[in-house]
């Protein structure tokens, strides 16, 4: 909150009571766990695909030496479930959002690689770079852009413009889990993996 000024003078904030916190089941008997997960099979899902071809699973990474995307992102998942150093529960993460994962640490090497252009070819001041003026700034931002290219833990990190251009996975609820049923690539082809996805599951939408 900020007074008329535009001062800081406090945060305000809601935090339901313990109680108000409810399964839905009890509002809704019949809205149980194994009626949604029968309402959610077939389910489709279209999101980026997080990771490289399979053809380039197992390629070094430069920015992370001595591993390939499928090695760095084992040990992604290792450390987020026993925290870091190992055993650490303080910041070790139990429902993580794994389809971003890769893309997180793609990100970081995206900046290191254009510090080190900065740097190495450019040769400004890690000064200078770190408080960039108007012409540092604008070399950072051309270099992301137009020349940044390398093989990621997500697959290729190479810019259109603002846009990173990649695959897209298409995913289905089958028995309960979700499979991958297609890769849609990013000239706008579609390979579907087996018979890609299948409308046995789908009804009529119930009234209200």
């Amino acid at each position: 909150i900020k007074d008329k000024d535009g001062v800081l003078v406090g945060v305000y904030s809601i935090q339901l009571p313990p109680e108000f916190e409810r399964s839905i089941e009890e509002l809704q008997p019949e809205c149980d766990l194994q009626a949604i997960a029968e309402a959610f099979e077939g389910a489709v899902n279209v999101a980026g695909l997080g990771r490289p071809a399979d053809a380039d699973l197992e390629k070094p990474l430069g920015c992370f030496k001595g591993h390939s995307a499928k090695s760095l992102s084992s040990l992604i998942d290792d450390t987020l479930r026993t925290g870091y150093p190992a055993g650490n529960t303080a910041n070790s993460v139990a429902d993580p959002y794994y389809d971003i994962k890769s893309h997180a640490v793609d990100a970081t090497c995206a900046i290191a690689k254009t510090v080190e252009h900065l740097y190495k070819t450019k040769g400004y001041s890690i000064e200078l770079i770190q408080k960039p003026n108007e012409e540092v700034y604008t070399e950072f931002k051309r270099y992301m852009k137009e020349e940044l290219d390398f093989q990621g833990a997500s697959g290729r990190v190479k810019f259109s413009g603002n846009d990173r251009p990649n695959a897209l996975s298409v995913k289905q609820v089958l028995q309960g889990k979700e499979v991958d049923v297609g890769l849609v690539h990013p000239n706008g082809t579609i390979s579907w993996i087996g018979n890609g996805t299948t409308n046995a599951f789908w009804a009529e939408e119930p009234e209200d």
